[in-house]
């Protein structure tokens, strides 16, 4: 097949220009990463790696998620699709990839959501055929940097960051709703992924990695990140307060829930209470450290993956060691009628009517420093 023959030019060729395409997985630090990556942008170019900054405009998502135009949806700020922007884009960034390469021998794309577009949503079907096509045109290889975690911890994080930021239906499912369905959501098969990738870009082009601070190099992720590059973390990088996506308490998760349910709520009004819960998360997974499976549910969820794990760690990693270890963590399953859920709504609602009333108080404020500047000017016209 064509993809297979694109993986045997790369090992023909050793000094060939490099792509190398960071997808993820999602919830696996990949902000941290790219905010990194951007602030030290200059830096990485001196050493040989580039790592572009665009000035395409989504909603939602800046520049430092450079490898967005690879398989974004763009949408306007009134909700509508406009394909004719997502392919401007696409061609726009793939042709100044291929003019960077005219100086540099490495670029760095980063987009964690590549790994979702591609495996999940039906529109994605087609994005690592449309990688590996504007590869071979450009006359470059493509190498995948992948960090994985426990298949029932991303599931978990996954639904949590719907319910939290989602715009679309799936901010309302509930979790048995969300686990009975989860392949419609997450895309969990690690094994069968990789295998795809594999068959576009070659085995050698794959890099897996462990979202393990166990596994980080020197237990730091920005250093095994660097390290995947054959780089040394120096004082020379500067490196700002880990940015962090911060999932809630699964108490305020079901409100949240509940307030993407009531029709006439907008995307301002559940970015504002997102904000909220966010502060009533703080203390309610410290009151209440719940998780959304028990042990015995993670165990059998886990073992659907046993096998593909086991051969993800022979085919990919062949350091000996098994791809996640177990962490012997005790879980409090999470129940809708927990003695603290209304402790949690009663400061959301709290914290919702203090922050209406701190707004109302400081425009009183500014009506009346109005109402002096106005009487003022009038005094002066009288005299």
């Amino acid at each position: 097949s064509t993809s297979r023959g694109l993986g045997d030019v790369y090992k023909r060729q050793e000094h060939m220009k490099t792509l190398y395409l960071h997808i993820g997985t999602p919830k696996t630090g990949t902000t941290s990463i790219q905010y990194f990556c951007k602030n030290n942008s200059e830096l990485l170019a001196q050493k040989g790696f580039c790592y572009p900054l665009f000035d395409f405009k989504y909603i939602d998502s800046g520049n430092s998620r450079n490898g967005l135009f690879l398989q974004n949806a763009y949408f306007t700020p009134e909700g509508e699709r406009d394909l004719a922007i997502e392919q401007e884009y696409f061609r726009e960034g793939s042709e100044r990839v291929k003019e960077l390469f005219d100086t540099y021998d490495n670029i760095i794309l980063s987009d964690e959501g590549i790994w979702q577009t591609a495996f999940v949503r039906t529109r994605g079907k087609d994005t690592i055929d449309r990688i590996r096509r504007i590869a071979e045109e450009g006359g470059y290889q493509v190498k995948i940097i992948v960090y994985l975690r426990p298949q029932e911890e991303y599931a978990v994080s996954w639904w949590n960051q719907l319910i939290k930021h989602s715009r679309t239906s799936a901010n309302k499912i509930t979790w048995p709703y969300y686990k009975k369905y989860i392949s419609r959501y997450v895309g969990l098969d690690y094994y069968g992924n990789l295998l795809q990738l594999e068959e576009a870009f070659g085995q050698e082009n794959i890099i897996v990695r462990r979202f393990d601070k166990k596994y980080f190099k020197n237990g730091r992720l920005l250093e095994d990140f660097l390290d995947i590059f054959g780089l040394d973390y120096t004082d020379e990088y500067e490196v700002t307060q880990e940015q962090k996506n911060t999932r809630f308490s699964d108490n305020a998760c079901e409100v949240k829930r509940a307030i993407n349910k009531i029709p006439t709520v907008t995307q301002k009004d559940r970015i504002y209470f997102q904000g909220l819960l966010l502060e009533v998360s703080k203390v309610s997974m410290e009151r209440y450290p719940s998780y959304m499976m028990s042990d015995r549910e993670i165990e059998l969820f886990m073992k659907k993956y046993e096998e593909g794990n086991r051969m993800i760690a022979e085919r990919y990693i062949k350091d000996g060691q098994p791809l996640f270890r177990d962490k012997k963590k005790k879980h409090i399953k999470w129940d809708r009628n927990n003695r603290f859920f209304m402790f949690d709504l009663i400061q959301f609602i709290a914290l919702a009517f203090m922050d209406v009333n701190r707004r109302l108080d400081q425009q009183e404020a500014e009506i009346q420093e109005l109402k002096r500047q106005l009487e003022r000017r009038r005094f002066f016209r009288r005299r």
